[in-house]
């Protein structure tokens, strides 16, 4: 059962999920001949990609620990402060919007149209796993505030 636990507690890790389904992106592109492109300037639009998701996450974080709040997806119920400045103006989820550019990234460098179920997978289990907890908890802690929040910034962009 304790064993069980410590992979349960990893599987709500997002960076987790984005290592898996990048390995996966990687396996398939190198085993799928079907759907593949390739184009001038894909490796470097792969790292801006890759840069513009690093920059969103660390901003995103930055925030928080600006208000001295938790980041930590395990214990959103430890959340502090209900932090709506700065790029959660215009994503409750910045940092899921970063981890999404990441397997973008990855998309575009493998240059293999079928990895992009991979893409979309994510977006299920981001919303699933861990948005969807995060959000209960925020509501709880936060009630109307954290509503009204809701209700003028998307969840995604």
């Amino acid at each position: 059962m304790v064993k069980y636990n410590r992979i349960a507690r990893l599987l709500k890790l997002p960076i987790l999920s984005v290592a898996v389904l990048s390995g996966f992106m990687f396996y398939l592109g190198s085993m799928v001949d079907v759907f593949q492109f390739d184009f001038e300037g894909q490796t470097v639009l792969s790292a801006l990609l890759f840069t513009a998701g690093l920059v969103l996450i660390a901003m995103a974080g930055k925030l928080f620990r600006k208000v001295n709040t938790t980041v930590n997806p395990l214990t959103p119920e430890k959340t502090s402060q209900l932090v709506t400045s700065g790029l959660y103006r215009f994503s409750r989820n910045p940092m899921y919007v970063g981890f999404w550019l990441w397997l973008l990234a990855i998309f575009v460098l493998v240059g293999n149209g079928v990895n992009a179920i991979f893409m979309v997978l994510f977006v299920w289990i981001a919303n699933w796993f861990y948005i969807a907890p995060e959000e209960r908890a925020l509501e709880m802690l936060f009630g109307a505030n954290y509503l009204a929040y809701k209700q003028k910034v998307r969840r995604w962009v």
